[in-house]
């Protein structure tokens, strides 16, 4: 049966921050042709430490769907232990 249980009870930095992204057209461009990269730039250029990204796969595209969300994107910092500086990108799903 699957379990989930929480991981390093004793963490001394846990802490996740939520941002909306809102991009120009010409921004998600440039996010579907890289999106590390260019989530990477993105976030260094606004001062902040980038140790790795996930990028939901939906918003890169591919031949037969463009991809990309159509409202503001979550973007999600994670600061706990060995994930400290990890940036995921998200489309939230409408509740």
């Amino acid at each position: 049966m699957a379990r989930i249980t929480r991981e390093a009870e004793n963490e001394s930095i846990k802490e996740i921050e939520l941002f909306d992204v809102d991009l120009s057209e010409a921004e998600k461009e440039l996010f579907r042709s890289a999106p590390e990269q260019f989530a990477k730039d993105f976030l260094e250029s606004e001062g902040f430490t980038v140790n790795r990204i996930v990028v939901e796969r939906r918003l890169q595209g591919d031949d037969t769907d463009p991809g990309f969300c159509d409202r503001p994107l979550k973007l999600v910092h994670a600061k706990v232990g060995s994930l400290n500086s990890t940036w995921i990108w998200l489309c939230p799903h409408p509740i």
